[in-house]
C-alpha cells in the first residue's frame, strides 16, 4: 500500500504544522493535470486500463460529391470519436482557409454545404435525409457525410458517431451538440462552451479540426449521472467549466496520472501531501459531512480544494474530500 504507517490523519496534522501550509486549501499547482477544454484528456497509463480513447477517424474517401441518401454509408466506413478532448482552439471561422478549398454551396432550402464535400452542414444541421445527421467524418479534411442516427442522448457514453441522437456527435466519449461560434457560448440548453477539438494523431498536437466544433456540457462533477448517464464530469479548472467525458478506471485514493484517470465523481487532484491522488467530490459545510464517509484513510474533510476556481452547484461550493 503507498500509504501505511504512521496514520494519514497524523500525516496530515504534521505535515501542515511542519510546512505552515493551509491544508484546508488544494495544492496551488491544482491546473497541473488539466489541459486545455480542446486538448486530450490523457487517461492513465497504469494496469487497469485506459478509457474513452479510439482510433483515429477513417479518412473520407469519397464524401465530396453524391446526394446526402447515397453517402449515409459512411456510418459504417468513417465513424470517429477523437477520444481526446482539447485548449479552447479558436478558428477564424468555419473554414480553415489553408485547407478548405472551393466555395461552399448554398442550395434552395438556404443550407451552406461547405467544402470539401459540399453535401450537408453540421451548425446548423442541413442538407441531410429524415432520421439523419450530418456528421464530419474526417476532421483532418473536414469531409462531412450524413449518416443515420442514432438513440443515444446528450453527455450519454458512446464510442462511435452513429449512436448518438439526431444532430449529435461522439466526442472523447459523450454524444454532444455541434456548434459554429468557437469561444462563444452553446446555445443548445445544458451546454456552455463552444470549442474546436484537436485534430486526432497523427495531427500535431494542438492542430484544430476543420469543420467540427462541438459544445461542453454542463454537469455537476459529484454527482454526474445527472446530465451524463455513467460518463464522468471532468472539472476544467482553467476553464471554469465542467463537461461530459469517459470515465477513467482508477478508484478513490488511487495514485494517478492523468485528469481522467478517476472513476466517475472523482478526480486526479495534486494533494499537498501525497501527490497526485484520486479524490472525491464533495459539497462544502457543515450540513454535508457525509459526502466525505468511506475511503481507505478515513476521516476526510471537504476542503476548498480549487478556491476561486471551484465549481458551484445550486448556490454551493464543491470541493474534494482530503
Amino acid at each position: 500500500m503507498r500509504r501505511n504507517a504512521p496514520p494519514r490523519s497524523i500525516l496530515l496534522t504534521i505535515g501542515c504544522v511542519a510546512s505552515f501550509v493551509a491544508c484546508a486549501v488544494g495544492d496551488s499547482a491544482v491546473d497541473d493535470l488539466t489541459p486545455p477544454l480542446n486538448g486530450p484528456t490523457v487517461q492513465d497509463s497504469g494496469s487497469s486500463g485506459t478509457s474513452g480513447t479510439t482510433s483515429p477517424p477513417t479518412t473520407d474517401s469519397g464524401g465530396s460529391s453524391g446526394s446526402p441518401d447515397s453517402s449515409s454509408s459512411a456510418d459504417s466506413s468513417a465513424p470517429f470519436d477523437a477520444g481526446k478532448d482539447a485548449t479552447v482552439t479558436v478558428d477564424s471561422g468555419p473554414f480553415d482557409s489553408g485547407v478548405d478549398t472551393g466555395t461552399p454551396v448554398v442550395d434552395a432550402g438556404s443550407c451552406v454545404k461547405p467544402p470539401p464535400s459540399l453535401v450537408c452542414n453540421n451548425a446548423p444541421q442541413c442538407g441531410c435525409g429524415a432520421g439523419q445527421t450530418c456528421e464530419t467524418t474526417n476532421p483532418t479534411s473536414g469531409a462531412m457525410a450524413c449518416i443515420s442516427a442514432g438513440a443515444t442522448g446528450m453527455g450519454r457514453a458512446c464510442t462511435t458517431v452513429g449512436q448518438c441522437a439526431l444532430g449529435l456527435t461522439c466526442w472523447d466519449g459523450a454524444c454532444r451538440p455541434f456548434c459554429n461560434n468557437p469561444g462563444a457560448n452553446c446555445t443548445v440548453p445544458n451546454t456552455t462552451l463552444c470549442f474546436t477539438p484537436d485534430q486526432p494523431p497523427p495531427a500535431v498536437a494542438g492542430t484544430p479540426s476543420i469543420n467540427y466544433n462541438v459544445c461542453a456540457i454542463t454537469c455537476d462533477p459529484r454527482v454526474p449521472s445527472t446530465a451524463c448517464g455513467t460518463n464522468a464530469c471532468l472539472w476544467f479548472a482553467g476553464s471554469k467549466l465542467g463537461d461530459c467525458r469517459g470515465p477513467g478506471t482508477l478508484p478513490r485514493d488511487s495514485v494517478c496520472s492523468s485528469l481522467g484517470a478517476c472513476t466517475a465523481g472523482n478526480i486526479c487532484f495534486n494533494h499537498p501531501l501525497f501527490g497526485f491522488e484520486c479524490e472525491k467530490w464533495c459539497r462544502i459545510g457543515a450540513a454535508y459531512t457525509a459526502d466525505c464517509a468511506g475511503g481507505l484513510f478515513p476521516p476526510y474533510t471537504c476542503n476548498d480544494a480549487y478556491g476561486v476556481n471551484a465549481p458551484v452547484i445550486g448556490g454551493i461550493k464543491l470541493g474534494l474530500c482530503q
